[in-house]
């Protein structure tokens, strides 16, 4: 199939929805979706980006995600940038997944505000939080600047989740951030402030090392006589 136009391109990614899994492609598939691609790529134009973008599952085939990443780079990046927090935005977990996907291909600071709305939302399964955490982790190797523990450490103080978020993390340093948080309470220890201890250490209780342990517990048996 020679894709002459845009219309046809953008009819034949309307109907083909998901990038399908390898096991149900064959090679005359393969060569429509290659076509397509190189189609897209030499012809860049923001319809597609939509369609591509929200097309990735778990099920998909990774050459062909690949491929549709190399079409995306082709466009006009503010434009994916949108419709890519678009997606990390959906309320459809497909979606999500796929936004999720090509973020980590187009790493941006723009996804910031977005991601960290997964890591607080309490919906999101482990997988999509573990995937945020990776792009996360991508837009910092893209952007030095960007302080992914202050970020993290922010939303494990109002996320439920908080347990689960520090096991799927992917190498941010747990320890990096409890030794962050216990110098705090221990300067609010001093202040006998025993409430901004609680509130800083009690999201980590029981997996605290011991020193910060004992300041929880000093604060809380204040608190309790008081």
């Amino acid at each position: 199939m020679n894709y002459k136009d845009k219309t046809a391109a953008l009819e034949f990614l309307s109907k083909h929805l998901t990038i399908p899994s390898d096991h149900d492609m064959s090679d005359e598939d393969l060569d429509i979706y290659g076509e397509l691609a190189e189609f897209l790529a030499e012809h860049p134009n923001d319809e597609c980006i939509p369609l591509i973008v929200n097309s990735y599952r778990s099920h998909s085939s990774a050459y062909l995600a690949e491929v549709f990443a190399k079409v995306l780079a082709e466009q006009n990046q503010k434009v994916l940038n949108q419709h890519i927090i678009a997606a990390l935005k959906s309320e459809d977990i497909g979606q999500r997944e796929s936004g999720l996907f090509f973020a980590v291909e187009f790493a941006s600071d723009d996804f910031v505000r977005p991601l960290t709305e997964i890591l607080r939302d309490g919906k999101s399964g482990d997988k999509i939080v573990n995937d945020a955490v990776s792009v996360l982790e991508a837009v910092r190797t893209a952007d030095t600047n960007l302080n992914i523990e202050e970020i993290i450490e922010k939303e494990f103080r109002q996320s439920s989740r908080w347990k689960h978020i520090s096991e799927l993390r992917n190498g941010i340093e747990f320890q990096s951030l409890i030794r962050s948080i216990n110098w705090e309470a221990r300067k609010a220890l001093e202040k006998k402030d025993y409430r901004k201890v609680t509130e800083l250490l009690g999201p980590y209780d029981g997996e605290l090392p011991k020193s910060a342990q004992k300041k929880l517990d000093i604060a809380k048996m204040n608190i309790t006589e008081k």
